[in-house]
């Protein structure tokens, strides 16, 4: 999957995914600046690039191993095999420039359950665990006070196996939207493929307590589609 952030978010994904390798090559071409390892002495050169090339190719591997914990969770999923990512752009030359990932993973026991002659297929999952408001935090006495707005949006391309049709497709068409925030999602087959689309949205940093059931809605909402399956059955 590709990935793109701009705002806030970047700068976290930034300090989680980027090593000095992935840039400092970068950064030598457009300030014109020689590389610092020609600027040292031959022999202390020697000993020292396996060392730099070492300690990058560790920290590398310890963001993989992030990433694998985190998809864990993310997903709701028992075991991840052959995690990996690709910086395709590092967004650090311009608030508007985003920074861009692709990741990918295997997945042997998760997403898909059999049920008699039709596939059960978890597409809700794609989009990440939500927020699950419960019980007493369903109500609120004191204001809401966010980081920063936001706004999440996803494409999931889901290849249709040939030979199948699709059902339930219904219940990801959804649209809840206020002042306070949003979560809009629709579904459309074309091309051989299940085209899903999601936007949640969080508009402002301050909320009264008076607008919690206003945001509610929209989060409510999101916590459902994470729950919403389709089926496959066969011609």
């Amino acid at each position: 999957s590709t990935h793109s952030y701009t705002g806030q978010a970047k700068i976290s994904i930034q300090k989680d995914l980027l090593v000095f390798s992935d840039y400092v090559h970068e950064d030598y071409n457009m300030f014109n600046t020689k590389p610092f390892m020609s600027l040292v002495r031959k022999g202390i050169r020697k000993k020292m690039k396996p060392l730099l090339e070492s300690n990058a190719g560790q920290e590398k591997e310890d963001n993989r191993e992030k990433i694998h914990d985190d998809y864990k969770d993310y997903y709701d999923l028992q075991d991840i095999e052959d995690c990996g990512y690709q910086i395709l752009e590092n967004g650090r030359f311009g608030i508007q420039e985003p920074f861009v990932f692709q990741d990918s993973f295997i997945v042997k026991d998760g997403f898909v359950k059999n049920a008699g002659n039709a596939i059960i297929f978890e597409i809700g999952k794609f989009i990440g665990k939500q927020t699950e408001v419960k019980d007493k935090n369903r109500e609120r006495d004191f204001d809401v006070h966010q980081i920063y707005t936001k706004s999440v949006n996803n494409t999931i391309r889901f290849k249709i196996p040939e030979g199948y049709t699709i059902s339930g497709t219904e219940a990801l068409e959804k649209n809840v939207e206020n002042e306070t925030g949003a979560f809009i999602s629709s579904a459309e087959e074309k091309d051989g493929f299940l085209v899903v689309k999601t936007s949640y949205q969080i508009k402002n940093i301050y909320e009264p307590a008076a607008n919690w059931p206003k945001m509610l809605l929209f989060m409510d909402e999101a916590a459902q589609f994470y729950n919403e399956k389709i089926v496959l059955t066969k011609k």
